[in-house]
């Protein structure tokens, strides 16, 4: 009885070293397969992409400050408009 002890645990520690060493293959591997950047310098892409979304940003502060002004504007000669028709 004790040598079919032994051998199924031989058979079964088999099994799992090669279970795992199945898996940590498959695992170096899916690793570098994803790796799909560029290799060039991707500190100057991200740069550029940053300062080019602050130039939107800033458009979009100009631009959102010019409808504050043109809305301004409007309730002045809105006001202007009313001050006027009292004194007639």
């Amino acid at each position: 009885m004790r040598p079919v002890l032994t051998i199924l645990k031989k058979i079964t520690m088999k099994k799992f070293f090669a279970i795992l060493a199945i898996a940590g293959a498959m695992t170096a591997c899916n690793n570098a397969a994803q790796n799909t950047e560029a290799k060039g310098d991707s500190s100057k892409a991200a740069a550029a992409d940053t300062m080019k979304a602050s130039a939107d940003t800033m458009k979009a502060s100009a631009d959102t400050m010019k409808a504050k002004a043109d809305t301004m504007k409007a309730a002045a000669d809105t006001m202007k408009a009313k001050a006027e028709a009292k004194k007639k």
